[in-house]
């Protein structure tokens, strides 16, 4: 299995949106249910071993895929479909894979959960980057240059009331917390970038 490129993420690129239990562990388990699926259906024919290149290439598209689709993207997981296929060995473990696969995973969250916070912090998030709720918690009100949120209150050349709610026009920084027009989309690792120099402020 390939956990040394896991590694590499879990214990250098902590930061990264890649290396969080979401993506770590689901990705994986993804990636090892695509790939014994694409094996088993492609055993089922006698042509198998001329085929292999075409299943191998196929498990490792649709878990990449399937990864993009349910926001849980971990590159050495597309290894983990490859190899399903590719190699006898592991193809021979059929659907036993896949809890071998999540041993593995959680085995090195558990060992990185342990080395990672001695000096810093990990996860950055368990399961989003986002707030849970947020939606409904993060109510503003209607009067410019009052506080939104809880935290800290806009300059008035800052927000536009339209429409009985306040809206940023730029994105504000302060001490634990980010205020960005809602107009404006912001990928998963742009808000952890947003959230960490907020933290540093």
């Amino acid at each position: 299995m390939p956990q040394g490129a896991a590694a590499v993420l879990e214990f250098y690129a902590i930061e990264s949106p890649l290396a969080q239990p979401r993506n770590a562990v689901v990705g994986q388990a993804i990636a090892a249910l695509a790939g014994v699926s694409i094996c088993k259906l492609f055993a089922l024919s006698p042509s198998f071993p001329q085929l292999r290149w075409l299943a191998a290439a196929l498990s490792c598209a649709s878990a990449t895929s399937l990864m993009a689709l349910t926001g849980t993207v971990h590159p050495p997981a597309g290894a983990t479909a490859l190899i399903a296929v590719a190699d006898n060995t592991v193809a021979a473990l059929g659907w036993y894979l896949i809890p071998v696969v999540l041993l593995g995973c959680v085995l090195m969250q558990s060992v990185a959960l342990l080395i990672n916070n001695i000096q810093r912090r990990y996860p950055v998030y368990w399961w989003t980057p986002e707030v849970v709720g947020g939606y409904w918690n993060n109510k503003t009100t209607p009067i410019a240059g009052t506080e939104v949120g809880s935290k800290f209150a806009l300059a008035a050349e800052d927000v536009e009331a339209t429409g009985g709610h306040v809206e940023a026009r730029r994105v504000v920084i302060s001490k634990g917390l980010v205020v960005a027009p809602e107009s404006m989309y912001l990928r998963p690792e742009e808000k952890l970038l947003l959230e960490a120099l907020s933290q540093r402020l």
